[in-house]
Formats: structure tokens, C-alpha cells, sequence
């Protein structure tokens, strides 16, 4: 399944730890789809997929102010 979270209000920390939460509550293989504001947190989030054990499966801008990423959750090993 694929779950959407618009993080676009916050700056960091917040949407690295709303993520978080969001991923606790997913299964193997659901995405989990982020919109996010800055540059800077996309750098984040390519971090914070490797140390939740997600992979980082897209990343691209949908306009000037708004940055996607989707990240798919996988088994712990």
C-alpha cells in the first residue's frame, strides 16, 4: 500500500520524526510517499531511509517549493 505524508509546513527535525511514526505503522513493501519543502531535508531523508531500513525508491522535484520522496519499507535483517 502506499501512504502519504505532506511535511511541506515543517522544517527539521519535525519531518524526519513525523516519517518516523509514519513507518512504524507500515508493512514490508508499503511506501511511504513524503512531500517535503527544502533541499536540505531531502538530504535527511536519504540518511534516515538507510537507518529505518527503507529503500529510497524516488526522489524529484513537483515544482519550485515542493520536493517528493517515496520511500519503500523493508524487512529488518
Amino acid at each position: 500500500m502506499q501512504y502519504q505524508l505532506d511535511v511541506t509546513s515543517f522544517s527539521c527535525p519535525i519531518p524526519l520524526l513525523l516519517a518516523k511514526q509514519a513507518l512504524a505503522k507500515l508493512h514490508e513493501n508499503d511506501q511511504l510517499i513524503l512531500w517535503l519543502n527544502a533541499a536540505s531535508a531531502v538530504e535527511d531523508f536519504t540518511v534516515f531511509s538507510r537507518q529505518h531500513h527503507c529503500i529510497l525508491t524516488s526522489q524529484k522535484w513537483l515544482s519550485k517549493n515542493r520536493f517528493e520522496v517515496i520511500m519503500t519499507k523493508r524487512r529488518r535483517q
